[in-house]
């Protein structure tokens, strides 16, 4: 009888696996659901690059297209790559403020040979805005103190917005933190130190103007969140991923206010979405994504169709010219999110 008893109990609960195993085959998963938001994302970058159509060869256009080639390993990207590059001059008076990082991160996701790599490092390397930063650096350097960015760290919140103390307002924080970013990128080219020390320079004496400034305008703080990521990204030192935490708390209330700028749509949806890739800080995910569909509902319905206002598909347009820097920011997050 025992014997009977345990036979039918397996039965019973074999019988309950099959039917669990089964249900959840075929129940989606996390990783599926997310998957189709994702490859919406994908797709409405990739119609996006349309922005970019009939102009002359931009580093913005170059970094997309290896973006996209490292996704979808579409050989017919490469090409386009290779293609506009060989349009490049070998050094160029036209502004594009992270040129160098830009292309850094081309030779580092794309397959390019040698003679293509040379020619975008080139490229870099003798442009104007690259040359111009030599003397702002050397007159910052002056009262340059290497560890007194960890002290600025940890005094952040004691400055900021409640401070007498009055910055330089010569400075300005989008252009230092950018300028930061791109000796990154030049570093990553040449290995020389000198170019990171001039990162570090730039970016702590932006953070000490950031710190103590009231009126703070988001497309500088996320302009420099993202040079804080650079730093940490290329040297480990814990302080700069301390001082990008305390611009993403200060930066995360651009959900709070109408009429978003439209520059800081383009370095915010970029600063949050690195450092959400680095942290996995939810709220980041959250604000990014709120901050992504502002700018989608101006090319695109609720279903995710095309409905472009502007002939040209850019996010970001003016009467007279397109800012393509801030329009590439924007199609690289809609890329890169999760």
């Amino acid at each position: 009888m025992n014997k009977i008893i345990i036979l039918c109990v397996s039965i019973i609960l074999l019988s309950s696996l099959i039917i669990y195993g089964s249900y959840n085959l075929n129940k989606p998963t996390p990783a599926t659901q997310e998957s189709k938001p994702a490859g919406i994302y994908q797709k409405q970058a990739i119609e996006s690059l349309a922005c970019f159509h009939n102009q002359e060869a931009l580093p913005e256009q170059i970094w997309l297209l290896s973006k996209v080639y490292s996704q979808t390993k579409d050989n017919k990207y490469l090409d386009v790559i290779k293609a506009k590059i060989d349009q490049l001059p070998a050094s160029s008076d036209s502004i594009s403020p992270l040129r160098c990082k830009m292309f850094s991160e081309v030779v580092q996701v794309s397959v390019l040979d040698q003679n293509y790599s040379q020619k975008i490092k080139n490229n870099c390397l003798n442009s104007s805005d690259t040359s111009s930063s030599y003397d702002l650096i050397q007159k910052l350097e002056k009262n340059y103190k290497p560890n007194e960015l960890n002290s600025l760290v940890q005094k952040s919140s004691s400055f900021s917005q409640t401070s007498n103390d009055d910055p330089d307002k010569s400075m300005n924080i989008k252009i230092l933190s950018l300028l930061s970013s791109e000796n990154i990128g030049i570093y990553k080219f040449t290995n020389n130190s000198a170019a990171l020390k001039s990162s570090q320079i730039l970016f702590q004496h932006a953070y000490s103007v950031f710190i103590k400034k009231r009126n703070w305008e988001y497309v500088d703080a996320c302009t420099l969140g993202s040079a804080a990521l650079d730093n940490y990204f290329n040297t480990n030192n814990k302080t700069y991923l301390n001082a990008a935490d305390f611009i993403f708390n200060k930066a995360k209330t651009i959900t709070e206010i109408n009429n978003i700028n439209l520059f800081s749509k383009g370095s915010c949806t970029n600063f949050f979405t690195r450092y959400f890739d680095l942290t996995s800080n939810l709220e980041a995910s959250k604000v990014n994504k709120f901050l992504i569909k502002d700018s989608l509902d101006f090319n695109y319905d609720d279903l995710g169709t095309a409905n472009y206002h502007s002939a040209s598909k850019c996010f970001i347009n003016f009467d007279n010219t397109t800012p393509f820097f801030e329009n590439s920011l924007i199609i690289s997050s809609l890329l890169d999110i999760k």
